[in-house]
């Protein structure tokens, strides 16, 4: 079997993966808030709504990755041939973005079920913060590179979230700015410790393709575990079953 050539890509390439990337993640954020507001619903606690999504979603979302891998993964990521079951040191950091992926999804959705979707986005500005945090302590980029355009963005939503009509609270900022970020960029991080594993080639023990798969899977797990472990603490099963039927 030939190996497939791996080289860096081109850097039009990468502006325009970056800008469909953006453009998903954009379309994501409006699509969650639309659908929990208006789908995932209950009149007695918001944010059960919230945990029957995170299920759904989960599971659907593992569907729709193996798909899209399937059909574009080649495409997508050179080094990317099948799927394949992660082992060992691949296998933990997987679960351990699983885990932390799934942690950050219930605080975040919890977020949305409580504060303005304007006000989750602009105190999402800490991922940014700890992924360049990231960047520049494992030398992937240079502190002064991203000093200004960070200090501009941190800025801009400052300014944003102090306004009246923002709905800024500490409550906001315990669950969104610090717990969110936090486990997000913990997943961050996983992700990185995964991509530096190497064979004695020096060949990824695992591609991009099959990590996010993996990944998702286990975030899913551990999403529909963390959401019935809480409704059945809260003893609120039977709402649960309520939004799951549309009732």
């Amino acid at each position: 079997m030939k190996k497939p050539k791996v080289g860096l890509p081109k850097f039009g390439y990468v502006t325009r993966l970056a800008t469909a990337s953006g453009l998903f993640m954009a379309f994501f954020g409006v699509a969650d808030s639309v659908v929990l507001h208006n789908y995932f619903t209950s009149d007695y606690d918001k944010y059960i709504g919230s945990l029957v999504y995170i299920i759904v979603g989960g599971w659907l979302g593992v569907v729709v990755m193996f798909l899209v891998g399937a059909v574009f993964g080649k495409s997508l990521e050179p080094r990317f041939l099948s799927w394949k079951i992660p082992k060992g040191k691949v296998l933990l950091y997987v679960i351990l973005a699983g885990i932390t992926g799934a942690l950050q999804t219930v605080f975040y959705l919890y977020g949305l079920s409580k504060f303005t979707p304007g006000l989750v986005a602009i105190l999402m500005v800490g991922s940014l913060l700890g992924q360049n945090a990231l960047d520049v302590i494992s030398k992937e980029l240079a502190f002064k590179i991203l000093m200004v355009p960070t200090l501009l963005i941190v800025t801009g939503s400052i300014i944003a979230s102090i306004s009246k009509s923002s709905g800024l609270s500490m409550e906001a900022i315990v669950v969104v700015f610090l717990l969110v970020n936090f486990f997000d960029t913990t997943a961050t991080f996983m992700r990185q410790k995964t991509s530096e594993l190497k064979d004695s080639a020096g060949n990824r023990l695992i591609d991009s393709i099959n990590f996010e798969l993996w990944r998702f899977l286990w975030l899913a797990f551990f999403g529909t575990v963390i959401s019935f472990s809480w409704v059945v603490y809260q003893h609120q099963l039977y709402l649960m079953k309520s939004v799951f039927s549309g009732g």
